[in-house]
């Protein structure tokens, strides 16, 4: 089984950091007053990308939320029989 960590190197691959670049060029494009992509608003482009880039990942995702979770309630309930 994966741990926490192989987990997070998985979501943030590629096309994460590469999304995340793109939108920081957006973003200063907007900041600029230059926020149209192509007829489209910068806005509505970093919406598509975001999705083309996270839904693959929903899954992962949640998977860490829910090993985090895990570990939280693990060590809640490990500090709870110490008292």
């Amino acid at each position: 089984m994966f741990g926490t960590y192989d987990y997070q190197e998985s979501i943030a691959d590629v096309s994460v950091v590469d999304l995340s670049h793109t939108v920081s060029e957006m973003m200063r494009r907007i900041e600029e007053g230059n926020g149209e992509v192509e007829g489209l608003s910068a806005i509505m482009v970093m919406n598509v990308l975001v999705e083309r880039a996270l839904v693959p990942k929903k899954w992962k995702m949640e998977r860490l939320l829910q090993k985090a979770d895990d570990q939280r309630l693990t060590r809640l309930g490990q500090s709870l029989t110490t008292f």
